[in-house]
């Protein structure tokens, strides 16, 4: 379920966003996502399991920012 809370934070849940996608939104000055008002949330859900896209040779850092107790799971 994508989603957007009153700050502007919003979770692409279900692995939608691909990651290139993801570094061109992290590299803009603006970001605009067209979402139905059914998906703008007070807060957004943290039941909600999220997908972290790694590329391939940043695989091995990446799984040391996360704290021990994380649950991954890879596909």
């Amino acid at each position: 379920m994508h989603s957007i809370d009153q700050n502007f934070n919003a979770l692409k849940s279900g692995g939608g966003i691909h990651i290139f996608e993801k570094i061109a939104a992290e590299n803009s000055k603006e970001y605009i996502l067209l979402l139905p008002k059914e998906h703008f949330k007070e807060v957004l859900n943290p039941a909600v399991p999220l997908c972290i896209a790694v590329i391939p040779n940043c695989i091995e850092t990446s799984i040391k920012m996360y704290p021990k107790n994380t649950r991954l799971k890879q596909d």
